[in-house]
C-alpha cells in the first residue's frame, strides 16, 4: 500500500544528491512489544520509503524535524507502536497549505502532536503531525515574527496556556515562529533564541530548579549561527541529552537506546558539510512514554 506523507510539488524534493551526499544515521530498538525507529539526516525520498514501510508494519510517526543543507531538505524522525489509526502527517507545506491542513484535521477531531517550521531556500515550510488520541484544547499559530510570537506568548501563558512546541527558523536574519499550546499545570520555562553556551547555562539553572528539557529545536541565525528553542518542565524521568553530535558519533547513543531508552526530542542543522544533531534519551514509565509533551 502506498501512503502519501508529503503535500508539496514533486519538484520540491528532486535536487540530486552530491557524490559525497550525507548518508544519515538510523537505529531500531525492539524490546518485547515495544518498538522505536529513529532516523537522522534522511532525504525526502528516503523518508517516504521509511514512512511507507513503517506504516504498513503498523507503526506511526511520532516526531519529525527538518533542516536545510546544500540546497536540500533533510529530516529526522521517530516511529513508534501505533496508538491510533486516526493520524496524519505532512511536510513541505507553505503557510497557506499548512493552514488548510490544520483546518481539515481539526475539523475531523484531530489535534496537533508535532509542529515544525524550517527553511527551504528563502521560504518557510511547515510540517505537522495530527492525531486523535488524548486530545486537549489547543491554540496554535505559524508564520509569526519574533515580536508577534512574544506578544502571543505573553498573552496566552497569562491565560494558563502552556507551550508544547515552539519551532523557529531564520530567513534573511528574521526569525519565524510556529507553535502550539495546551492548558496544563504551570511551571514550564521557554527560551527560543539561545546560543549553545546560553542554552547550557540556562539548562544548568533550570535543572537546579527541578526542570528538564522536554522540547528542543535547533536552527541557524545571525553571526552566532547555532540557535536553540527549548522548553523546560518538571518531569518524573529526566532525559540523557546530547548536543551537536555528528552522525558518526551516534553509536554510543544507539547502544544506550538498546538498553531501554527512548527519544524524548530530536533536532538537527548543518554547518557547511557538517550535519549536527541534538536530542535526548530517557527511560519511560511502565504506563507509557512521553515525548516533548506527547503521551502515547
Amino acid at each position: 500500500m502506498k501512503h502519501i506523507l508529503a503535500l508539496a510539488l514533486a519538484m520540491t524534493f528532486c535536487i540530486p544528491p552530491a557524490a559525497n551526499a550525507f548518508e544519515g544515521a538510523y537505529w531500531q530498538v525492539i524490546r518485547g512489544k515495544s518498538y522505536e525507529a529513529v532516523g537522522m539526516g534522511f532525504t525526502a525520498s528516503a523518508l517516504q520509503k521509511e514512512f511507507d514501510t513503517s506504516v504498513d508494519e503498523g507503526h506511526e510517526l511520532t516526531l519529525l524535524d527538518a533542516y536545510e543543507a546544500g540546497g536540500q531538505t533533510y529530516f529526522n524522525f521517530v516511529f513508534r507502536n501505533r496508538t491510533s489509526n486516526k493520524w496524519a502527517a505532512r511536510f513541505g507545506l507553505t503557510g497557506a497549505q499548512y493552514q488548510r491542513f490544520f483546518d481539515r484535521q481539526t475539523d475531523r477531531g484531530r489535534c496537533l502532536r508535532h509542529l515544525d517550521v524550517y527553511k527551504r531556500g528563502n521560504q518557510p515550510r511547515y510540517l505537522a503531525i495530527f492525531k486523535t488520541h488524548n486530545c486537549k484544547a489547543q491554540r496554535a499559530y505559524h508564520g509569526l515574527s519574533a515580536s508577534d510570537h512574544q506578544a502571543k506568548f505573553d498573552a496566552w501563558t497569562g491565560q494558563g496556556w502552556d507551550p508544547v512546541n515552539v519551532s523557529v527558523t531564520s530567513i534573511n536574519g528574521n526569525r519565524i515562529y510556529a507553535a502550539f499550546y495546551e492548558k496544563r499545570p504551570g511551571g514550564t520555562f521557554l527560551k527560543s533564541s539561545m546560543t549553545r553556551n546560553q542554552m547550557e547555562e540556562e539548562n544548568a539553572k533550570q535543572q537546579a530548579r527541578g526542570r528538564h528539557i522536554v522540547y528542543l529545536d535547533a536552527y541557524l541565525h545571525g553571526n552566532s549561527p547555532q540557535r536553540y528553542s527549548a522548553i523546560w518542565r518538571k518531569v518524573p524521568k529526566p532525559a540523557l541529552p546530547w548536543v551537536d553530535r555528528v552522525s558518526q558519533q551516534m553509536d554510543d547513543f544507539h547502544e544506550t537506546a538498546k538498553r531501554g531508552r527512548y527519544v524524548r526530542y530530536l533536532t538537527g542543522f548543518a554547518l557547511g558539510d557538517s550535519h549536527r544533531f541534538s536530542g535526548a534519551l530517557y527511560r519511560p514509565q511502565a504506563a507509557g512514554a512521553t515525548v516533548g509533551g506527547i503521551s502515547n
